[in-house]
């Protein structure tokens, strides 16, 4: 394709999905020499085959694979699309234009209704080579299975900004293998309006419901702040190879090794931006005094609480501390779960269980959450002490606490040690404000600037607490509760 654009940027957020028919070249003619490739399916050419990846298909036949949350959201959300102009005079490592009439770079890797095809074709509304993958609609079956891989990525590509363009009218997902800081991961992308979350190894994320229009668009991703999106503690460090499962025409595959003037991930905002306050521990007296002001400052907020266990420890939750944690769980707020003893995921404790994961939950989740139920509090959302999520805990502990605060992937410290200013927490919601978007903040203790106290230094003062719930409302932003912001990304 010419480097002329009518690119689409996209981002991650709510749950729609287009019907798609079969993927029938239209309006296309072929030209000079079309080289064509038939291959034989093999399913096993690639470890840990995309093609048979259940979740992934569950979320695009709209099968429900997330726990239920029965809790009314009263704070239910318009998704605004804005889509934006991609330009790319960045200096471009590009990977595949189909100007050299070949295929040479592409395979079939799952023949799964036997007239899988790959062709080299001239396409008249580009005005340019493009390649034609041609995935067939078994009967009965709503998307097509078989599956194409891409092998033209440079080795150590660690360039960290890739576009393609790409028209396509059925159901689709193309998954780029990476590796990161923890070992490969798959980064999928597919025709819905919002990220679908982290599944194993595969990070999901929607690029538009409209991607299946038949219509020819230029799909921006970084990939790093893909990754981080639901792995904040991971890096990216390479791209390995990509696979598309579904049928369309794709072209100018290429890379970029910084953002210069990509527009990049907004093409999916809130309509009303907001702030999320979170406070961690147990510091349920404490966090008291302030039920107040939090009233009188219109906020909402989602305390993180441990020590749920049986009364027989000096620190375990007492029941006066549960009395007050359901007044403020009456006035809106929500009571989440940050585990019985807070202890890390990489704890000692767990490095001779065959099933660390499994040990955790069962040591530190599962008790605790059993503990707040009986005592009449219903737990939807989870912090992980010291920031230590890691994928097969999350997918353990989605099972019972759908919300997860990992997911968003910029949680900004406001206690003391983050030495975080006024005007740059005043930055920050600025840019909430103007990228229609929803920030998490994270602190502990609060306590006035008169008070001395030596006890722990994850505190935030009082007054500085005040001053930012002061600049929530003189921005006109919402105060939202974990679960209610997370519910707005995932549009449940």
């Amino acid at each position: 394709m010419n480097s002329i654009y009518k690119g689409i940027t996209i981002t991650l957020l709510a749950l729609y999905v287009s019907a798609c028919g079969s993927s029938t070249p239209s309006n296309n003619s072929d030209k000079n020499n079309t080289e064509t490739q038939n291959i034989v399916n093999d399913r096993d050419a690639i470890p840990n085959n995309n093609t048979e990846d259940n979740n992934t298909q569950d979320i695009l036949n709209n099968r429900d694979t997330s726990p239920n949350n029965n809790r009314e959201n009263n704070n239910t959300q318009d998704i605004v699309n804005n889509e934006n102009i991609v330009t790319t005079d960045n200096i471009a490592t590009p990977y595949e234009n189909a100007e050299d009439q070949t295929i040479n770079n592409w395979l079939i890797i799952s023949n799964d209704s036997k007239e899988a095809n790959i062709t080299n074709t001239y396409d008249d509304e580009t005005n340019s080579r493009v390649i034609y993958l041609d995935a067939k609609i078994k009967d009965n079956d709503k998307n097509s299975w078989d599956t194409f891989k891409f092998n033209g990525i440079d080795s150590n590509q660690s360039n960290q900004f890739i576009q393609w363009s790409m028209k396509f009218n059925q159901i689709f997902t193309i998954s780029l293998n990476i590796s990161t800081d923890k070992g490969r991961r798959w980064l999928k992308y597919i025709p819905k309006d919002t990220g679908a979350g982290i599944y194993g190894d595969s990070i999901i994320h929607g690029i538009g419901s409209n991607k299946t229009n038949n219509k020819w668009h230029t799909i921006t991703r970084d990939l790093e702040r893909d990754l981080k999106r639901y792995e904040p503690d991971n890096n990216f460090n390479q791209i390995n190879y990509i696979t598309i499962q579904g049928g369309g025409y794709i072209d100018n595959i290429r890379s970029y090794n910084k953002k210069d003037t990509l527009e990049i991930d907004k093409s999916v905002v809130v309509s009303r931006p907001g702030v999320v306050l979170t406070f961690d521990d147990s510091h349920v007296n404490n966090w008291q005094e302030m039920q107040e002001t939090f009233k009188e400052k219109g906020a909402v907020v989602t305390f993180f609480c441990n020590r749920w266990a049986d009364y027989s420890e000096k620190w375990d939750i007492t029941k006066e501390e549960e009395s007050m944690l359901k007044s403020f769980q009456d006035n809106g707020h929500e009571i989440g779960f940050h585990t019985v003893k807070h202890l890390s995921t990489k704890n000692h404790k767990y490095d001779n269980e065959s099933n660390k994961a499994q040990a955790y939950f069962d040591d530190q989740i599962e008790p605790g959450i059993t503990n707040m139920r009986e005592r009449g509090f219903e737990p939807k959302s989870f912090s992980y002490p010291f920031i230590s999520g890691q994928p097969a805990h999350d997918e353990l502990i989605r099972q019972e606490l759908p919300h997860i605060r990992a997911f968003f992937a910029h949680v900004t410290l406001i206690d003391d040690p983050s030495n975080i200013t006024i005007d740059e927490i005043k930055e920050e919601l600025e840019k909430l404000k103007r990228e229609k978007d929803i920030g998490v903040f994270l602190s502990h203790w609060i306590i006035s600037d008169n008070v001395e106290f030596t006890r722990d230094k994850y505190k935030i003062s009082k007054e500085k607490l005040i001053k930012i719930m002061d600049m929530v409302n003189e921005l006109g932003l919402e105060f939202y509760t974990l679960e209610e912001a997370h519910n707005i990304y995932m549009n449940q």
